[in-house]
């Protein structure tokens, strides 16, 4: 069993970040830093993990987008998966070493999935995974053309979410609306849902060839997420990921604006 550290060189690394960018790291670090965590993996979570997403035979590779604390990745890698863990905010991944998984390899990486090189991660994956940060992602058409490309034959993306219905009104800017969750579904051949006691519980398989738009928006600081509670507290929220980008999703937030 082992867990390491690494960072890779780009927009975190060096510096190319908005304002924006970097209070929404600090934030997020800030979060962290005082104790706060998230909804951890509940049964009906780890019964889907394993009846649908098994690692393969002899072991598989698994990609864990916005890990937090790393409950899913250590559980991923005590279950056969060889994980990378991957989130921007340092204090995450710095708490989240500390504890190392059962058995297995976890790699704790800090990393801003949507703005950052991904050289330093692997080629291919047999399993790539959002628990509760796919919603805080600000240009979800550049990151899923970016994971896409890396998800092996016969291997699944995992997107467990809140859904818009199943979350107060003031905390809705962490949850998809069926809108969001049909465009995402939209770019896969083969799509199965399940409930995880109130949480959308996503596998996508088979991606459909051709550029897909997942629609963007933007993501809320921590400070939008007091009721998410503290360590312990058992109410839905995500883990951190990299900040709004701009580019090919800008005109879809217009659009989104004029609606």
């Amino acid at each position: 069993m082992s867990g390491s550290l690494k960072t890779l060189k780009g927009s975190i690394a060096m510096g190319n970040v908005t304002r924006e960018a970097q209070e929404a790291q600090e934030a997020w670090d800030t979060h962290y830093g005082e104790g706060r965590t998230f909804r951890p993996l509940g049964d009906v979570e780890l019964t889907f993990l394993r009846e649908l997403v098994p690692a393969p035979p002899g072991g598989g590779h698994a990609l864990d987008v916005g890990c937090g604390l790393g409950d899913l990745a250590r559980h991923l890698a005590a279950t056969g998966y060889t994980v990378d863990a991957v989130d921007f905010a340092a204090s995450a991944l710095s708490t989240a070493e500390q504890t190392p998984p059962a058995s297995g390899t976890v790699r704790f990486v800090q990393c801003d999935i949507e703005r950052d090189p991904l050289d330093g991660l692997r080629s291919s994956y047999d399993l790539i995974a959002f628990r509760l940060s796919y919603a805080f992602i600000g240009d979800r058409t550049r990151v899923m053309h970016r994971l896409r490309e890396r998800l092996r034959p016969g291997g699944a993306v995992v997107v467990i979410t809140p859904v818009v219905a199943g979350v107060p009104a003031d905390r809705r800017a962490i949850a998809l609306d069926e809108e969001e969750i049909t465009l995402l579904s939209a770019g896969w051949h083969t799509v199965e849902r399940r409930d995880a006691e109130g949480l959308a519980f996503l596998v996508l398989r088979d991606p459909a060839p051709g550029p897909v738009a997942y629609r963007g928006k933007g993501r809320p600081f921590p400070a939008r997420l007091d009721r998410c509670g503290r360590r312990g507290d058992r109410r839905s929220g995500p883990g951190a990921t990299g900040q709004v980008a701009a580019g090919d999703m800008g005109a879809a937030r217009r659009q989104e604006r004029r609606r």
